[in-house]
């Protein structure tokens, strides 16, 4: 089986163009989909698959990791930066997709099996339109109470917001005062018993972010995403160190996480803050307490591996 082709389809949508990835193989009626959408960069990405294309063709999509590790290391550049990363997902996400239809098997199997039965969702303020939740404005806080309740009569237990206005670098309480009173309008309208989520889409500084955090800690946030610039990676680790456990980073590392032995680990001044899953949380602490009383040291066992990894892939 090998590669023939690897196509893009774009779809223009009102706030952004999805990008989709169509992987082509010589086997009739086999082809995979993948996702690259990135905000603005809709050209760039769709040129940074069609030169990731010349090192495919002739390969067998089977062999994910193989691929990915030629994408990221096979050109002068390595794979590092938002563009290049995000076009090596897209296709990473097809070839996974060929490999479920040639085993007929989910991904999930695929990946270990699945580990859990359900998925809890939310939605985000506004029920889908997409002006209730991007344009409301943060000192309209009546409005985002009727929305937060509209989500609880809709069905959904946990919704997400951007009740956290664009600042520049430093300003005074203003915007955080607004960002407090349209916060405490959802929390008084929908209860404790109802998760809320607020989304800053990374637009405040380190210092604003930190102030928004601290002053919707008393509200009992599911989550705060992205509360500050996403490359500000000490700014980050200040903000999640001073609310635990609710700031989270979001969606903009493009690099590979490599898990390491703790005694390998940069400091915490060079690392992003960690990302906050309340439900992973649960199984991660579950997880450590088993291996307390068994006398495992899963550290020492995943370093072993890494080291493994990465004396393979320095052979490319």
């Amino acid at each position: 089986m090998k590669i023939t082709a690897i196509e893009t389809l774009v779809c223009h949508a009102r706030m952004r163009n999805w990008i989709f990835v169509k992987v082509v193989t010589d086997q009739d009626g086999l082809i995979g989909w993948g996702e690259a959408t990135l905000e603005w960069h809709t050209r760039s990405v769709v040129a940074a698959i069609e030169d990731l294309s010349q090192l495919l063709i002739g390969e067998d999509p089977t062999r994910i990791e193989y691929l990915w590790q030629m994408m990221h290391r096979q050109h002068f550049w390595h794979g590092n930066g938002i563009v290049r990363a995000t076009a090596i997902a897209g296709i990473d996400l097809a070839l996974w997709d060929i490999l479920g239809k040639v085993t007929g098997l989910p991904c999930a199997k695929l990946w270990g099996g699945p580990v859990r039965d359900h998925v809890r969702t939310y939605c985000h303020l506004g029920g889908g339109k997409m002006e209730d939740f991007y344009e409301t404005p943060v000192e309209n806080a009546a409005r985002f109470g009727d929305l937060a309740r509209k989500a609880v009569a809709d069905g959904f237990t946990a919704f997400k917001s951007m009740a956290v206005s664009s600042t520049l670098p430093i300003e005074g309480l203003k915007p955080i005062r607004a960002a407090e009173k349209a916060v405490a309008a959802m929390r008084d309208a929908v209860g404790d018993d109802i998760d809320i989520m607020v989304d800053c889409h990374a637009r405040p500084s380190p210092a604003m972010g930190l102030q928004f955090a601290k002053a919707l800690e008393p509200y009992g946030l599911y989550f705060l995403e992205e509360p500050c610039w996403p490359e500000s990676r000490e700014g980050l680790a200040a903000i999640a160190a001073a609310v635990p456990p609710t700031a989270v980073q979001g969606a903009r590392y493009p690099e590979r996480t490599v898990w390491q032995p703790q005694s390998q680990q940069p400091p915490a001044s060079e690392t992003a803050p960690r990302i906050v899953d309340p439900g992973a949380e649960r199984e991660r602490n579950a997880r450590e307490q088993h291996h307390r009383q068994s006398g495992e040291n899963p550290d020492l066992r995943l370093g072993e591996i890494e080291v493994r990894v990465n004396e393979l892939s320095h052979s490319f």
